[in-house]
């Protein structure tokens, strides 16, 4: 059993609940069943863009992130924009980034030529680096950590499952990674940059309340 994903996270996520959950790990996801049956698969090895690590990391919730997934996978190009500008431009996130790579955590992977080509395609539509995630993303199979609005419509239409800054903040609250208080304050913090509405500031504060 795999701790923190019960009848409330699954109710609270959108997810029709009739029975207990039961959560297992069967290669790099956490399986969700009700009844038998599949609610969701919540990869243990996301593909993530820059914004959410940059953000969690101004958080100071990167740490917390590695109770939850054993690793997470960028792009050349995620990596430039986050450790390499990060540090070049006096950021203190990139080399919180940096300590995580050096770990083994934060992994950089190259794309495939096919990927690579998707991602030039994409880059048409998105930036360089949500187009890049994406391809990698597609390429491994796994859930895509993403901010932007229009890259994450573009990865669902290739049918990816993404997850926002503030989704995964629930997840880490979900686990009982991070307090409820601690969830509140982090949700406020990041909504009073001007990142995202104050409606959804006000959805994801809710959904936390329903998992205290």
């Amino acid at each position: 059993m795999y701790k923190g994903y019960g009848r409330k996270y699954c109710e609270v996520a959108g997810y029709g609940v009739v029975a207990e959950p039961r959560c297992r790990i069967m290669n790099s996801y956490i399986v969700i069943l009700i009844s038998g049956q599949v609610c969701r698969t919540l990869t243990l090895m996301p593909v993530s863009n820059s914004s959410p690590l940059i953000h969690l990391s101004r958080l100071g919730k990167l740490g917390y992130a590695r109770e939850l997934f054993s690793s997470v996978t960028i792009p050349p190009t995620v990596r430039a924009e986050t450790i390499e500008r990060g540090k070049s431009d006096g950021y203190g996130d990139a080399l919180a980034l940096e300590r995580l790579e050096s770990d083994g955590w934060l992994r950089t992977s190259e794309l495939l030529p096919r990927s690579k080509k998707v991602a030039m395609e994409l880059s048409d539509v998105v930036g360089v680096g949500e187009a890049e995630a994406i391809a990698l993303a597609l390429e491994k199979k796994e859930r895509l950590f993403m901010d932007d609005l229009k890259g994450r419509r573009t990865a669902e239409l290739y049918r990816l499952e993404t997850t926002t800054t503030l989704g995964i903040m629930l997840e880490l609250l979900a686990k009982r990674a991070v307090t409820w208080l601690d969830y509140k304050k982090n949700v406020k913090i990041y909504g009073s940059q001007g990142w995202i509405s104050g409606e959804i500031i006000q959805e994801f504060i809710e959904k936390g309340k329903e998992l205290e």
